[in-house]
């Protein structure tokens, strides 16, 4: 069963608890707006960037506001 982070008691529950293992991954190459797409579909915050069969980093909705942030409109 899945635990959401209102219901998780620090003292009861283990990471594992409070996580999904259904993640979506992507290489360092994917174009962001292929990304940021896949997201608003599968309604989740964050992708796993793979480079080697390795975690090289995580693309989050932090970052893609940033990006806008960025972007001269």
């Amino acid at each position: 069963k899945l635990v959401y982070a209102v219901e998780a008691d620090p003292e009861k529950y283990l990471v594992k608890d409070a996580c999904t293992t259904d993640t979506y991954s992507v290489g360092p190459d994917t174009p962001l707006k292929d990304v940021v797409a896949q997201m608003v579909e599968r309604g989740i915050g964050s992708a796993i960037i793979m480079e080697n069969q390795k975690v090289s980093g995580i693309f989050t909705v932090t970052d893609a506001c940033r990006v806008i942030s960025e972007v001269d409109l």
